[in-house]
């Protein structure tokens, strides 16, 4: 008889488990395609990360500050990369630097303070997405992006990447 509770406890236990889990694996995880990380060799730099999905085209990358609320106060740039022609991709977007294919309409003038905050903004041929952040905040061998709930996730760049085949799906 007790056997018997125990055998319906565990059972009830590894099923409450298994919706939980469901739950926490479903709820609260679309990304936004934003990431960011730092380079090892290279503390002082950002590189943004973007996800691209089928032909999308990055036509403008722009680093703002932070209006306070998690958005960007868009009459202040601080950094801007514009794609030439309809626009184009880049494996990554160092933040003060225009990679291939793209023009720097915006000269960042010096580091962002590390607490300071910012919003990272990119344009392409599909829309708009952004990442509110702080300059300081970003990691070495580690990629921070956020749900479209605001919540801040830290990621190897591999489970970042492989996220696009989902994102892409929506």
């Amino acid at each position: 008889m007790i056997r018997d509770r125990l055998v319906r406890l565990g059972v009830t236990v590894l099923t409450v488990a298994v919706v939980a889990v469901g739950v926490a694996c479903s709820a609260g995880q679309t990304y936004e395609p934003v990431g960011l990380t730092r380079p090892k060799d290279d503390s002082r730099s950002v590189v943004a990360l973007y996800l691209t999905c089928g032909d999308e085209k990055v036509e403008a990358v722009t680093l703002y500050p932070d209006t306070g609320d998690g958005n960007a106060d868009r009459s202040r740039p601080l950094w801007r990369i514009e794609g030439l022609d309809s626009g184009a991709n880049a494996p990554e977007y160092v933040i003060g630097r225009a990679p291939p294919g793209f023009l720097l309409t915006q000269r960042l003038e010096s580091t962002p303070v590390q607490k300071a905050p910012l919003v990272l903004e990119f344009d392409t041929s599909k829309g708009e997405s952004s990442l509110a952040f702080a300059y300081g905040e970003v990691e070495a061998d580690k990629v921070y992006t956020r749900n479209t709930e605001g919540e801040v996730s830290v990621l190897t760049r591999d489970v970042f990447g492989a996220r696009s085949q989902r994102l892409c799906a929506r």
